[in-house]
Order: structure tokens, then sequence, then C-alpha cells
């Protein structure tokens, strides 16, 4: 099984931007907890992007450069097209780790991470209110009827 894992700060995420050395330490720190993880799974062949600035993370993985100035989307949707499944490590702020979800489902890939609206609902504060709010109402009628 090929399996794409996506670190969007080192994959090229902040390609118009200068790299955060704190959010590249923790997006490379993620990547590296789980690709220590992975590779004790002998069935998945991992590959990985990482932006031309910074070197790929180990020898174990199959790491594409991308260089500075591509379009990081199209870059990845065309990638996502030859793997199994794409396991995405993105910050939930301005809408990228459900866009990267999103490419997995639009390209056949499987999804190993939760599903776009359920990230969407995660990353929102009022929809997490509303539907913990929906949640607790649900409940009360449940136990309304129960105890009837």
């Amino acid at each position: 099984m090929r399996l794409l894992v996506c670190e969007f700060v080192s994959g090229c995420g902040f390609d118009e931007q200068n790299l955060s050395p704190s959010l590249l330490e923790e997006g490379r720190a993620m990547l590296h907890a789980l690709i220590n993880d992975l590779t004790m799974i002998a069935a998945l062949e991992i590959l990985s992007t990482h932006d031309c600035r910074v070197s790929p993370m180990c020898d174990s993985v199959t790491s594409h450069e991308v260089a500075r100035q591509a379009d990081l989307w199209p870059f990845w949707r065309r990638f996502s097209t030859k793997v199994d499944a794409i396991c995405p490590i993105a910050p939930e702020s301005d809408d990228v780790l459900e866009r990267v979800n999103r490419v997995a489902q639009h390209t056949c890939a499987g999804l190993l991470g939760a599903r776009p609206n359920a990230v969407r609902v995660a990353a929102s504060q009022l929809a997490r209110a509303v539907l913990d709010l929906w949640t607790r109402k649900r409940e009360a009628v449940r136990e309304a009827v129960h105890v009837r």
C-alpha cells in the first residue's frame, strides 16, 4: 500500500512566505513521530513531500521535493492519484486541513483522518457550540422519552 503523508508546513505549504522556524519544527516533529510509527508496518510504502528549502525527513521515506512557486494544490492532487491513501498533517486554520482532506476525497485516495465536514466543525467554535447544544437537547429528549 502506498501512503502519502502530507505535512503542510515542511511540504511546501508556506511557499510564498518565509518558513517560520517554530512552525517548521512543530510540523517536522509531528511528521517524524508519524513516520516512525508507520515504518513499523512492512506493507506500507511511505511517500511524502518537502519544500525545496528543507531537507527530506529520512531515508526510509520517498520524499518528493516541491519547487518554490509551484502551485501546491494541483501538485498534491496529481500526486494523490498515485497513492492508495493520504494521511494529512496540517493546521485547521484557514481551512487548510479541510482542504487537504478534500483532495483525498476527490481523488479517490483513502483518507487517514477526519472527513472534511468534521474538520470544519472542529475548527469552528460557533459550529462546535451549535453541535454541542443540539447534542445536549437530543440527550434531554431521549431521557424524557425513556423516563415515561
